[in-house]
C-alpha cells in the first residue's frame, strides 16, 4: 500500500464525504469499455503509445509528440486541465510543453526554476493527490498561476521515471469539484505515466541524436573553410594582403551582396575600411572618425545581427551609408577582438532580403573574425617588434653619442675648450659641412662666435653685427625656446633678408638653430648647416641635438659659475668664511643626484649657517604653477607633509614673479605682500617672524624655486647675507638641474636596457611557442617564463572554464591555488573589468576595496 500523508495519498478507500462529492459527478473514466479496470487501462495505455509511436514513425518533433500524448489523456480522462512537465536536472529547471484548461492551450515553453512541488517529485518519486485545494497548499508547493487560468479544486501530479530518475510529471486538474479524482484514477494514470517515460525518453533521444547530427555536419563544413582561411592567413604577415585574404573568403562563403572589413583606432577616434564590396564593385572609402556605431561595437564588444528593418535599426546606432551603396535590409557585424580591445568589425548586408543570415552563418563568421584577430594581431606585433629593434638600435646609438658628449664635458671646466671640443663633436655627429656656437648680445645685437666650422676647417671669427635672419630666428627661439628649422628652399628664405651672406661664400640646403642657454640679456646657440642636402635634419636628428644641448647648458653653466666663484674668492677675501661655506655645501651636493637629498642637505647648512629660527626651501612646478614646499625647518623641528599652494600671492611668489632677492626687516613690511599676523596671534605666540629672506633658485632663464630664512629679530639681514645666500641658491639650481639630467640619462638607459630585456624575452617565449604544440607544455612554458622575466615570488596562470562557470589555475609558483567560482577573487575582477590591475602596496586593504577577500 502507498504511503498517506496531508498532500500525496492513495486511500485503500474513499471517506463519506469524498463519496458524497463523487456521487454528484459521472465517472472520471469517459469510455465504458474502460471503465473495468485491468481490460480497459490496457487499451488505453495501448492507445497512447501506439499514438506515441505513431508520431516517432512520422518523425514528429518532441513538441508534437507531447501534443498527441495530451490529447489522448485529455480524451481518456475527465479532467478540465491536462499539463505535461519536463524536468531538466542539470539547470534544475522545468518546462511545460502542453498545458490544457477547459479547451484552451497555453503555451509557457520558458524553463522555469524548480519549485516544491518538482522537488518533492523528484525526491520521492511518487504521485501526489490533492482532493481540496487550499491558498496554504499553493504557497507550500509553490504553485503560480498561469496567467488566464482558474485556481483547481482538485488535482493529481504523476511522475514520469526513466531509468530511476524522475524526468517530468503529467498532472489532472479539475477547476470545480474537490475530490474529483480516486485512487484508481492515480493508479491508472501512474500506469500510464511508466509506459509513457520510455517511448518520451526514446523520441528525446532520437531528437537529440538527429540534431547532434546536424550540428556536427555543419561543425565539419565550417572547420573545413577555417581550415582553408588559416593556411591562407599562416602564409601571410602583411596586414593588408590579411584583409584582402579574408574579404575573398567570405565573398564566396556568404550570400552577402556587401562585404566590408573595417580597421578602429580609439587614440586616433579613427576608422578605416580595409575592404568593402557591393555586389562585385570595389570600394575605398576614407578615413573617417568613428561613428556611433563603431563606438557601439567597440563599447558591446558584441555581434550586433538585423535580419529585419536592418537600415532603420542602424540609423538608430548612427550609421552613414556610405556614398554610391544602398539602403540594407539585412546585416550582421561581427567585431575583431585582441584581448578585450575591439580594433575592427567584419558587416555582411544584403540590400534586397530580410531574413538573409542564420545563426549559423553568424557562428561561422565569428570563427573567420577570430581567425583573423589572430593573424592581425601576429601581424601587428611582427611590425611592433620590428619598430621597437630599430628603436632600440638607434637609442643606443644616441645614447652612445651622448655619452662621449658628456665624457668631453665632465673632464673640462674651460669655457672655451668646452666650446671647442662640442663642436668637433657635433661635425663629427651629424656630418655637416658648416657648423657654428655663437652668442648673440640683445643689448648691443652682437655675435660673438665661441666655435666655427666650414668646408673641413675651424675659423676664428670676431664679433659682429646680427643680420636680420639672426633676429629673426633669435625672435622665434625666444618666444619658441625651441629648435628653428629650415630644411628647403633656403636660398629664398633668406632672400627675405638682403644684409645675410653665408660665411664662405656658399648658401647652405639645409639649416638648423638650437638654443643652448637663454638668459635675460643674451642667447647662446647651436647652427648646423649642410650645403649640399635638403630635408637633411629630422626628428630623430633634432631630439639628439637638442639632448646635446641641455648636456652642454649644463656644462657651461657649471664653466661659468666656477668662473664666477673664482672671481668673487679673489675680490672677496674678507668673505673668505662664507667662501668655505659655499664650498663646503656644493661638495655635498656634488656628492647628491637626487633632490630630496639635495634639499635636505642646503636646507640643513643654510638654517646652520644663518641661525635661522625657520628655513623653507620650496620649488615651482612650472606645469601646474603650484609651488611645492619641499624643506621645512621650524622652531627646532622639521614639518613634513606641507601642502602645495598656487602661485599668486605671498612672499614665496613675489620672488619667484619678480626673480629677485626679498628682505624684510619687521613684520609689518610683509603686510605688502599679503602676508598679515593679526593682533590676537601675536598675543597669543609672540614668536612671530620679524625678519624674512627669499632669493629665487634660478638655472638659466628658469626660476626654480625660493630658499627664505626667517627670524624674530628684526633686521636681521644684511647684503653680505643675500649674496651668501643667492651664490648657496645658484648652486643648488645647478645641483637640481645635474640631477634633473643625471634622472634623465638614467631613465634612458633604464627604458633602454627594458626594451631590450623584453625583446630578448619575447624573442624567446616566440621561438619556444612556435616549438610547442601541447597546451600543458605551452602553459608551463609561458608560466615559467613569466615567472623568470617579473622574478616573482608567487605566480599563476589562469583559465576560465564557462561550462562550470569556474576559474582553473593550470599553472602555479610559489602557492596553491584551488579553483575558485567565476565572480570571486582578484581573478575574476581583471576578467570583469577587462583590463590589467596592478596592485605594488597596501594590496589586503586595496583587495578588500575592491570586494575580493
Amino acid at each position: 500500500m502507498a504511503k498517506k500523508s496531508s498532500v500525496a495519498r492513495n486511500a485503500s478507500k474513499d471517506t463519506e464525504e469524498r463519496k458524497k462529492a463523487r456521487a454528484v459527478k459521472k465517472p472520471v473514466i469517459k469510455n465504458k469499455a474502460k471503465a473495468t479496470k485491468e481490460p480497459g487501462a490496457s487499451s488505453a495505455e495501448l492507445e497512447i503509445l501506439n499514438s506515441v509511436q505513431a508520431a516517432l514513425a512520422a518523425k514528429l518533433d518532441m513538441q508534437k509528440i507531447y501534443d498527441v500524448v495530451g490529447d489522448k489523456i485529455r480524451d481518456i480522462f475527465d479532467a478540465q486541465s491536462v499539463m505535461i512537465c519536463v524536468f531538466d536536472p542539470t539547470t534544475q529547471t522545468r518546462t511545460v510543453p502542453y498545458n490544457w484548461e477547459k479547451g484552451q492551450i497555453y503555451h509557457t515553453q520558458d524553463p522555469l526554476p524548480y519549485n516544491k512541488l518538482s522537488e518533492r517529485l523528484v525526491s520521492n518519486k511518487e504521485p501526489i493527490q490533492i482532493d481540496q485545494y487550499t491558498d496554504e497548499m499553493g504557497k507550500d508547493y509553490g504553485f503560480v498561476l498561469t496567467p488566464g487560468t482558474d485556481p483547481m479544486k482538485s488535482g493529481v501530479f504523476v511522475p514520469m521515471i526513466t531509468n530511476g530518475v524522475t524526468t517530468g510529471f503529467i498532472s489532472l486538474q479539475n477547476i470545480d469539484h474537490e475530490f474529483a479524482f480516486s485512487s484508481s484514477d492515480v493508479r491508472f494514470l501512474q500506469t500510464l505515466a511508466n509506459s509513457m517515460s520510455v517511448a518520451l525518453e526514446n523520441a528525446r533521444l532520437f531528437d537529440e541524436t538527429q540534431r547532434l547530427l546536424k550540428v556536427t555536419e555543419e561543425s565539419n563544413a565550417e572547420l573545413a573553410i577555417i581550415n582553408s582561411v588559416q593556411g591562407a592567413l599562416a602564409e601571410n604577415l602583411d596586414i593588408k594582403g590579411i584583409y584582402e585574404i579574408i574579404g575573398e573568403k567570405i565573398r564566396e562563403l556568404f550570400n552577402a551582396q556587401i562585404v566590408i572589413i573595417s580597421s578602429y583606432d580609439q587614440e586616433a577616434d579613427t576608422r578605416q575600411i580595409q575592404y568593402m564590396v557591393e555586389k562585385s564593385e570595389r570600394f575605398h572609402p576614407k578615413p573617417g572618425k568613428l561613428n556611433e556605431l563603431a563606438l557601439n561595437i567597440i563599447n558591446k564588444r558584441k555581434t550586433l545581427v538585423f535580419n529585419e528593418d536592418a537600415d532603420r535599426e542602424l540609423e538608430k546606432l548612427g550609421a552613414v551609408t556610405i556614398p554610391g551603396s544602398e539602403q540594407v535590409k539585412s546585416a550582421v557585424f561581427v567585431p575583431m577582438l585582441a584581448g578585450n580591445r575591439v580594433f575592427g568589425s567584419i558587416s555582411l548586408q544584403n540590400v534586397d532580403y530580410d531574413n538573409t543570415f542564420s545563426d549559423s552563418d553568424v557562428r561561422l563568421l565569428q570563427t573567420l573574425a577570430n581567425s583573423m584577430s589572430a593573424a592581425l594581431e601576429n601581424a601587428r606585433l611582427f611590425d611592433e617588434t620590428q619598430h621597437l629593434l630599430k628603436e632600440t638600435e638607434q637609442r643606443n646609438a644616441e645614447l652612445g653619442m651622448i655619452n662621449s658628449i658628456q665624457q668631453v664635458l665632465v673632464s673640462n671646466l674651460d669655457i672655451k675648450t668646452i666650446y671647442k671640443s662640442i663642436g668637433r663633436k657635433l661635425t663629427e655627429i651629424f656630418r655637416v659641412q658648416s657648423a657654428a656656437i655663437y652668442t648673440i648680445d640683445f643689448n648691443t645685437r652682437e655675435m660673438a662666435y665661441e666655435y666655427a666650422y666650414e668646408s673641413g676647417k675651424e675659423w676664428d671669427i670676431g664679433s659682429k653685427p646680427t643680420t636680420t635672419l639672426h633676429d629673426y630666428i633669435i625672435d622665434h627661439i625666444l618666444k619658441t625656446r625651441k629648435s628653428f628649422i629650415v630644411n628647403t628652399n633656403f636660398t629664398e628664405f633668406a632672400a627675405q633678408h638682403p644684409d645675410y651672406s653665408s660665411a664662405r661664400g656658399k648658401m647652405p640646403k639645409s639649416m638648423c638653430a638650437v638654443p643652448i642657454i637663454i638668459r635675460n640679456s643674451s642667447v647662446t646657440g647651436i647652427s648646423l648647416q649642410n650645403l649640399d642636402e635638403e630635408n637633411y635634419f629630422g626628428d630623430t636628428a633634432m631630439r639628439l641635438l637638442e639632448t646635446i644641448a641641455n648636456a652642454t647648458s649644463v656644462a657651461i653653466e657649471n664653466a661659468r659659475l666656477f668662473d664666477e666663484t673664482q672671481r668673487l674668492l679673489k675680490e672677496t677675501e674678507q668673505n673668505a668664511e662664507e667662501l668655505k661655506i659655499i664650498n663646503r655645501v656644493g661638495e655635498e651636493m656634488s656628492h647628491r643626484l637626487d633632490v630630496k637629498t639635495i634639499t635636505r642637505t642646503v636646507g640643513d647648512n643654510v638654517t646652520q649657517i644663518f641661525k635661522a629660527d625657520a628655513t623653507s626651501i620650496l620649488l615651482l612646478d612650472e606645469k601646474t604653477n603650484m609651488i611645492v614646499p619641499v624643506y621645512e625647518f621650524d622652531e627646532g623641528r622639521y614639518i613634513e607633509n606641507i601642502e602645495s599652494f598656487p602661485l599668486g600671492k605671498g612672499l614665496t611668489s613675489h620672488v619667484i614673479n619678480t626673480r629677485k632677492a626679498l628682505v624684510l626687516g619687521n613684520s609689518d613690511e610683509a603686510s605688502k605682500y599679503g602676508v598679515h599676523y593679526p593682533p590676537e596671534a601675536i598675543a597669543q605666540n609672540p614668536n612671530i617672524t620679524q625678519s624674512y629672506l627669499g632669493v629665487p633658485i634660478i638655472s638659466g632663464e628658469r626660476v626654480l624655486g625660493v630658499i627664505s630664512v626667517n627670524t624674530y629679530t628684526k633686521n636681521a639681514y644684511t647684503d653680505d647675507s643675500v649674496q651668501l645666500l643667492a651664490t648657496l641658491a645658484n648652486n643648488m639650481g645647478v645641483a637640481l638641474e645635474n640631477a634633473s639630467l643625471f634622472d634623465e640619462t638614467q631613465q634612458l638607459l633604464k627604458v633602454t636596457e627594458q626594451r631590450a630585456g623584453e625583446l630578448s624575452a619575447i624573442s624567446t617565449v616566440s621561438q619556444a611557442l612556435v616549438a610547442e604544440t601541447e597546451l600543458d607544455s605551452l602553459i608551463q612554458l609561458i608560466g615559467n617564463q613569466m615567472q623568470d622575466i617579473f622574478n616573482a615570488d608567487i605566480a599563476y596562470l589562469a583559465l576560465v572554464n564557462q561550462n562550470q562557470g569556474m576559474i582553473e589555475f593550470p599553472y602555479q609558483y610559489g602557492d596553491n591555488f584551488s579553483p575558485l567560482k567565476l565572480g570571486e577573487g582578484l581573478t575574476s575582477t581583471i576578467l570583469k573589468s577587462g583590463e590589467p590591475l596592478r596592485l605594488n602596496q597596501n594590496m589586503d586593504e586595496k583587495s578588500q576595496a575592491l570586494g575580493v577577500n
